[in-house]
């Protein structure tokens, strides 16, 4: 179509960066050449940077494993500043990385979805064809999974049938406006396309920023037990664990005042997507951010993360360091340590408490300097899920913005709901559990586009 080809003529025009993309144009002669039509263009638009950058991190801002001072609150940006102190109006008029970048992404996606379907399959191109769609598939639904976690009411199966979801742009046709589908139709939207993405993909990933038959499984895991589908959670885990357990040995790795990840080129990763976060400067200035002493001071002696993740300044001035993305930006991928985390809750919620606490205790052994771990034990299923929801904050503290979906997601269950607090320039601000404040606000330059519900703040 003309919108079709307009559309990628200005995505190519952002793709300019891209050395992949430069040596695709450098042979096109026309701007009628520009139009993808073979897999390998479609390769080269999935490979772009966008597709593993820039995903929503906001949530981070507003959760509790961090504090500012008052002189850096008022360095950051306004967005910054408000969703630090949870106010009603986050941007004020300003534009939302979070929502634009992915929605860029699932634009890209489309383009390649709607693209290949002009592409005959033969045998000789059978596999390639499906890479690429399950590509598609997989950066699209991980786009609206992350959206849904930041724009949306958590999932609740009581009321996500009425509950606004958010927009599923399923074209890469710009005139097309979207309103909001409930939330139950938007976590089957990822649901259906991951569950494809898995279907197609090959097993095992290539590259780390292309997703992968277990790249799918593990971020399938990761959803069901955000909908509380712990059956579902404990089989994608448990598929993903029979075929990659690998795990760092933190005992292998040095502790220094330097970023120590990535590991040395070559090893084994625990990566099974390579994805980073938007950055946001509250949370990534190395100076800003200083670690919630209700977390640090959960980590036990012997506990390596406590070296290996965190700098102390001294003076109380402690800082993250352990993102796997050896940068500044947090890791918004997934790995296998998560995967462990997921599998060892779904056990225990599915009663296997003896289970559940062997993945975990496989987990914390390469964790701890030699000889420092004592393995956990537990009673009941709550004590035990509480020993995995405070390890999950420990070994994921800056990961994405789980902290932030836990919160969200653990808050309905009067055992782990929490209260927060904050204190800037003498003020106090607090955020209940269940607060409509859980769920940001739609930017409003979106609803000036294409008017649809805005969120209860």
């Amino acid at each position: 179509m003309k919108t079709d080809k307009i559309l990628l003529l200005m995505v190519l025009v952002l793709l300019s960066g891209c050395s992949k993309i430069d040596d695709w144009l450098d042979v096109k002669q026309n701007k009628n050449d520009l139009v993808p039509v073979k897999l390998s263009d479609f390769q080269a638009l999935l490979d772009y940077e966008l597709m593993f950058r820039y995903y929503p991190s906001i949530g981070l801002v507003g959760a509790d494993n961090y504090y500012v001072t008052d002189a850096n609150w008022k360095s950051v940006t306004l967005t910054e500043q408000n969703a630090y102190i949870w106010k009603k109006d986050i941007y004020e008029g300003a534009p939302s990385s979070d929502w634009n970048y992915a929605y860029q992404r699932i634009s890209y996606a489309n383009i390649v979805l709607d693209g290949i379907q002009k592409v005959a399959v033969a045998p000789d191109n059978q596999a390639e064809w499906d890479r690429v769609k399950g590509q598609a598939l997989f950066f699209r639904a991980f786009s609206f999974y992350g959206l849904l976690q930041t724009f949306a009411r958590p999932y609740d199966p009581q009321t996500a049938a009425s509950d606004p979801g958010i927009p599923l742009l399923l074209t890469s046709d710009i005139n097309v406006k979207v309103s909001r589908p409930k939330v139950s139709e938007s976590y089957g939207q990822v649901l259906k396309d991951l569950l494809e993405a898995e279907s197609l993909l090959p097993l095992l990933p290539a590259e780390l920023t292309r997703p992968s038959g277990i790249a799918a499984q593990a971020l399938l895991a990761k959803v069901y037990l955000t909908m509380g589908n712990y059956d579902k959670a404990l089989e994608y885990s448990s598929k993903v664990l029979q075929q990659r357990k690998y795990l760092y040995d933190f005992q292998g790795l040095t502790v220094s005042n330097s970023r120590q990840f990535p590991v040395v080129s070559g090893r084994p990763s625990e990566i099974l997507l390579y994805a980073e976060s938007v950055n946001y400067g509250i949370i990534t200035v190395d100076w800003y951010a200083i670690a919630d002493p209700a977390l640090y001071n959960q980590y036990a002696g012997g506990d390596l993360r406590k070296t290996i993740f965190f700098r102390d300044y001294g003076a109380g001035k402690i800082t993250f360091k352990g993102s796997y993305t050896g940068n500044f930006s947090p890791f918004a991928g997934i790995a296998t340590n998560e995967v462990y985390l997921i599998n060892a809750e779904a056990k225990v919620r599915m009663n296997d408490i003896q289970g559940g606490l062997s993945v975990l205790n496989d987990l914390l052994g390469h964790r701890f300097a030699a000889g420092a771990f004592e393995p956990y034990s537990a009673a009941d299923a709550t004590s035990a899920l509480q020993l995995i929801i405070n390890e999950r904050r420990k070994e994921l503290p800056f990961t994405g913005q789980l902290r932030w979906e836990d919160l969200r997601r653990l808050n309905p269950d009067p055992r782990f709901a929490k209260r927060l607090t904050r204190r800037v320039n003498g003020q106090e601000y607090s955020l209940d559990p269940g607060d409509p404040r859980y769920v940001y606000p739609i930017p409003e330059n979106e609803l000036k586009y294409n008017p649809m519900e805005q969120n209860e703040r």
